[in-house]
């Protein structure tokens, strides 16, 4: 039996959203616990050039809603005011419940279905390798220079360490 596109879709979302969402909720239960602030977390991010918690969860339900482009529709618009995880939480379980009133027969048989995400994507794509690249090249750059003056450092210690003769030097 194939695979098919709602199978590969709908249920992988579903899941997955569950499971965020139970995240969430323990989060919401610590934070409240122990009597801490939700903004915190929501404008945290792991690192600099990422989003924000509160918008790569909205990112996460904005993916999942992007399902429905296959069955030729355009996904529900969804605000992104999050303020707290409770916010958060009801965002994620809604997009959960239009998820599940997606059927197979809308989604099946889209196998090669071209879905534009929005215009001018392909070239937000390339201008993000080409940003990726430059910051790839840069931290070689500085990786290389670090590696030169350890190698610098490494052969002033052998040539006083070790006999001029083992360094390859003559007397």
């Amino acid at each position: 039996m194939a695979l098919s596109m709602y199978q590969a879709s709908v249920p992988v979302y579903i899941k997955m959203l569950n499971g965020l969402a139970n995240c969430l909720k323990k989060g919401a239960a610590h934070y409240t616990e122990h009597k801490l602030d939700e903004g915190s977390l929501l404008s945290y991010r792991l690192f600099p050039d990422m989003f924000t918690f509160a918008k790569q969860v909205q990112e996460a339900t904005n993916h999942a809603r992007n399902v429905v482009r296959l069955a030729g529709q355009e996904p529900p618009k969804v605000e992104e005011n999050e303020k707290s995880l409770a916010e958060l939480i009801a965002r994620v379980e809604k997009t959960m419940e239009f998820m599940n009133t997606l059927k197979p027969a809308q989604i099946n048989g889209t196998e090669d279905k071209v879905v534009t995400l929005f215009d001018g994507f392909d070239e937000l794509l390339h201008l993000r390798r080409v940003q990726n690249t430059q910051r790839a090249a840069r931290q070689l750059a500085a990786r290389q220079k670090v590696h030169r003056r350890e190698l610098r450092c490494l052969d002033d210690f052998l040539q006083r360490v070790l006999p001029q003769e083992v360094v390859g030097q003559p007397n």
